[in-house]
């Protein structure tokens, strides 16, 4: 799967100031792969309530999602990609990381 392969080659080796690897979800917390220990908790967490499952799990794939992103911005002559949607996701990079 190429999604997998890009996210198994990049999230070690990229150049930020967040927490590495990858997160996940789990009663209303966020933690990371590597470690288990909590990075983010939901206040007024409700496992029955689908708005804080769906924001849980967002902010679990935030790393890859920027990783993405960046790998989008990068290659995007190979891809194509038109300019708008790279100043999109330029600017998206830059409300996750201000840089």
């Amino acid at each position: 799967m190429l999604g997998q392969t890009i996210h198994n080659r990049k999230t070690k080796t990229m150049n930020t100031k967040h927490t590495q690897g990858d997160w996940y979800a789990r009663d209303g917390q966020i933690y990371p792969t590597d470690t288990g220990k909590t990075l983010a908790l939901i206040p007024y967490y409700d496992k029955d309530n689908e708005e804080h499952e769906a924001n849980a799990r967002l902010m679990a794939a935030a790393p890859f999602m920027l990783m993405a992103l960046k790998e989008a911005v990068e290659h995007s002559a190979v891809y194509d990609t038109p300019p708008g949607l790279i100043e999109f996701f330029q600017y998206a990079i830059h409300k996750a990381t201000q840089q």
